[in-house]
């Protein structure tokens, strides 16, 4: 078989040369690489398993067991504090190192099955070291008495969280409460949606709904309020959208039915507001279909409720342009909510689901 071993230079110019193919011309692609210790052909490591295995004499992983010596150093192991892990896998702290392991997983349990005492000694000690290893787990941070940055892990400025146990660093929390990350633009988009929608900053900053944590938050309360100081205009957003929400959350609270028919009186009160915008001579479908996109963006978060009048205009020139943009037409595509003609109470998507003439 002839060998395949293209070269490519390295696209970073050091002038290294990237193999394109194995030895054995096997691609080396996204789908074919294995990237444990270096570049590797997952087909020449499955093709070598396998000549392996038809190699090996299974009946000694079937029937095999420890020798007397071996057993003995697993005893020993055992006694000394080890855990059946660290023994038959060479796990010490987390990390599998070969130089540890005594004997393997099913040698050890065929001698345990062939004798009991031995078996009956070791269980015990299993038990006993999981346990003591069980309760080692995050010694390391449980005896840090300083946080990363140097302050005292001790006395008033030391926290502790009630539900995790966790110990924080008041230093540290009130200096990262005092300068957050700048919250991304897609947070921004979602706190902007969740405002038109009605939500309350306990919803957004903390996922309160009714008094208790129910739901994942969308932004936290620093990075919400570093924005409002950045931009004075998403301040004042949020400023107008908020006003009164104590009280709609007491209404909602108490009242959920009259609350309930006040959004819904609210939002046909949104859609004449937003139509009455729009300029009188444009037909009936268009105007729908240009407050259904005022309504997508609100939902979305692209729009504010204070921008709808300024940004109106936009959202008209954008219809024109999507319409005319296929040249259907004298005025382009046509609504599916637009009659066929100027007396009829049929529109063309009735034609579309029964025909014309049914």
């Amino acid at each position: 078989m002839t060998t395949i071993q293209s070269e490519l230079s390295s696209p970073d110019g050091s002038g290294q040369t990237i193999k394109t193919h194995c030895s054995k011309g096997h691609p080396l692609n996204a789908d074919n690489l294995y990237g444990y210790r270096g570049r590797q052909c997952k087909t020449c490591r499955r093709l070598r398993h396998r000549e392996y295995m038809r190699s090996v004499d299974k009946s000694k992983y079937l029937n095999g067991s420890m020798d007397e010596e071996t057993a003995g150093r697993v005893m020993a192991a055992l006694r000394s504090g080890r855990t059946i892990n660290s023994i038959c896998n060479g796990r010490i702290d987390g990390r599998r190192t070969k130089s540890e392991r005594i004997t393997y997983l099913h040698l050890y349990r065929n001698y345990c099955a062939q004798h009991p005492d031995f078996a009956l000694e070791a269980g015990i000690l299993q038990t006993k070291n999981a346990q003591a290893a069980n309760a080692r787990k995050g010694s390391l941070k449980r005896e840090m008495t300083h946080c990363i940055h140097g302050h005292p892990l001790s006395g008033v400025n030391l926290l502790v969280e009630g539900r995790t146990g966790f110990r924080r660093c008041r230093i540290c929390l009130a200096r990262r409460a005092a300068s957050p990350r700048p919250p991304t633009e897609e947070q921004i988009k979602r706190v902007t949606a969740a405002l038109n929608a009605g939500q309350t900053i306990a919803r957004i900053c903390w996922g309160i709904v009714d008094g208790k944590r129910s739901v994942d938050r969308i932004i936290g309360h620093n990075k919400l309020k570093l924005y409002r100081e950045m931009n004075p205009d998403f301040d004042k957003f949020v400023g107008t959208v908020t006003a009164g929400s104590g009280s709609r959350a007491q209404q909602r609270r108490h009242n959920p039915k009259l609350f309930q028919a006040e959004v819904l009186r609210s939002e046909r009160n949104d859609y004449h507001a937003i139509t009455n915008l729009l300029p009188a001579n444009l037909p009936y479908d268009v105007r729908n279909d240009i407050v259904q996109s005022i309504f997508m963006a609100l939902l979305e978060g692209s729009l504010r409720r204070d921008q709808v009048r300024s940004r109106v205009q936009q959202f008209i020139t954008a219809h024109n342009r999507e319409a005319n943009k296929h040249g259907v037409g004298q005025y382009g595509l046509r609504s599916l909510d637009a009659p066929l003609y100027a007396d009829s109470s049929r529109t063309l998507g009735d034609t579309l689901e029964h025909g014309f003439w049914q």
